[in-house]
């Protein structure tokens, strides 16, 4: 056992998806702060490096399990598990998350001290073939990101009479990596999403499910119909930021629809926009859905009103037209609130003025020389001589 501890601000148990998550947001909005990630295990990944069973895959769409920084691009939405242990592998790397981490370190307790204000926390280290030794830490931020699984050993029912059974009993928590299953008659136990993606690659024959499990499968295996899959408050939100390509005669139309409806209005709506029919990814939409996630990311508006980036008025312009070919940004002077201008060179010379009316980082359009867009009545007087000068030399 190490008698010194080792402090950092934070500590994160986990080097899974939601601890890689952690780490850099951590890093990105408090720079400041010195932190380390505790991993039991010898790599990154938790669950998707744990469970190797075939066919293992999410079942919820990557452009929601995914992270906002770092927008899902594969062409399935429905990713099996080798993809999603790469993107986290991946952002891990990218971002210089990796270097935070501290492997073979499994957290056994962790303790509050009022006093000292922070936390105590030992963890198990493997130091050699079976060897392990105690090390110490402290933090003044505990972050546990460790999942709900014991990796260990997975919860297994009894099931009376396994004793008596002749063939062979496999937890997909412990799948053999030689297990040969191919020509035999497998019974998978359980009925959610999982069963489905753990049934399909067996293509069991005699049983009168294998039918409906396979439809299934063959539809988790269409890229283009991430809707068959969602909740009618998932598909809500996939229309919501459709606003911006839709016509009024759609919008009336949408919410009057039962959920198949709108799982049929949704896929028309991409199709005819799709400008790839003969590739299995709908480009315009990955695309149209990547700069909603990234408009979320930089533009989203805090305070009481939690407004998504999509919405506001940066997100909008942003959505509209991209990235911005120049960008001015003015800080409180004198009698001037923060604004932004943006410049669009390529698109007619569009210009956007963007002022922090609030005070709280919630950007409002101001003024506009784009004839879709509204500017703000007698918007000049908001503004210095000086600031209005160098909007207009922009």
């Amino acid at each position: 056992m190490t008698d010194t501890a080792e402090h950092f601000d934070v500590l994160i148990v986990g080097a899974g998806l939601s601890g890689i998550g952690a780490g850099y947001h951590l890093q990105e909005k408090c720079p400041g702060k010195s932190y380390v990630i505790l991993e039991g295990r010898d790599c990154i990944g938790g669950t998707w490096d744990l469970f190797r069973y075939p066919g293992i895959r999410s079942d919820s769409d990557m452009y929601t399990l995914g992270y906002s920084f770092k927008p899902w691009t594969e062409p399935k939405a429905i990713a099996d598990g080798p993809r999603i242990l790469n993107y986290v592998r991946e952002t891990a790397v990218d971002n210089g998350i990796d270097s935070k981490i501290r492997f073979h370190h499994r957290v056994k307790r962790a303790s509050w001290s009022s006093p000292d204000a922070r936390w105590a926390v030992e963890a198990e280290r493997t130091v050699g073939e079976g060897a392990t030794e105690i090390v110490r830490f402290t933090c003044n931020f505990l972050f546990m990101c460790s999942g709900y699984y014991k990796y260990e050993e997975g919860y297994t029912p009894e099931f009376s009479g396994t004793a008596d059974f002749e063939g062979q009993i496999v937890h997909p928590q412990k799948w053999p990596r030689d297990l040969d299953y191919a020509g035999k008659r497998v019974v998978v136990i359980g009925s959610g999403a999982d069963t489905v993606s753990r049934t399909a690659p067996f293509r069991m024959g005699g049983f009168e499910a294998e039918q409906r499990v396979e439809a299934v499968a063959r539809a988790a295996e269409e890229p283009n119909d991430l809707f068959a899959r969602l909740s009618e408050a998932q598909l809500d939100t996939l229309y919501e930021p459709l606003i911006y390509l839709s016509n009024r005669g759609e919008l009336v139309v949408y919410r009057g629809l039962t959920l198949d409806g709108k799982r049929r209005f949704l896929r028309d709506f991409w199709r005819k926009r799709d400008t790839t029919p003969a590739t299995s990814e709908n480009e315009e939409m990955a695309a149209f859905y990547k700069r909603i996630n990234e408009a979320n990311v930089r533009f989203r508006e805090g305070g009481a009103a939690q407004v998504p980036g999509w919405r506001t008025d940066r997100g909008r312009i942003f959505i509209k037209y991209g990235e911005p070919d120049q960008v001015t940004k003015r800080p409180q002077s004198g009698p001037d609130l923060p604004w932004e201008a943006w410049k669009f060179s390529r698109t007619r010379g569009l210009k956007f003025v963007f002022m922090d009316m609030t005070r709280l980082g919630n950007y409002s359009l101001l003024y506009t020389n784009d004839r879709t867009e509204t500017s703000v009545p007698n918007w000049a007087t908001k503004l210095s001589n000086d600031a209005i000068q160098e909007i207009t030399a922009f």
